[in-house]
Order: C-alpha cells, then structure tokens, then sequence
C-alpha cells in the first residue's frame, strides 16, 4: 500500500526558526519509523489560498 500526504502549513513569519527545527525533526523520525520523506515544497504563483489535499492508495 502506498500512502502520499499532503500537508498546508500556514507558518507565522516570526517563528520561521521553530519550524525549520520541527521540519529537521521529521527528518530523521520519518526514516526511523520506515517511511520515506520526499521533502516540503512551496506554491508557485496562483496557487496561495487553494488547499490541496490528495490520498492515493496503490
């Protein structure tokens, strides 16, 4: 079975630092745990305001 989550985090400017070290932290908890992190990627143009979410199953 094949599991892909999305996740929208909504970060508040001034706490930039809190979330590198929470995203650092799922670094090394995905792969401990036998999962594969693929990595965090940012909107591009057009897409702010739109919430993804997408389950797929295989």
């Amino acid at each position: 079975m094949t599991l892909t989550v999305f996740i929208r985090y909504e970060i508040d400017p001034f706490k930039r630092e809190r979330f590198k070290t929470y995203a650092q932290a799922w670094g090394q908890i995905i792969p401990r745990c036998g999962g594969h992190r693929v990595g965090y990627f940012l909107p591009h143009a057009g897409t702010f305001g739109q919430p993804a979410l997408a389950l797929e199953v295989a």
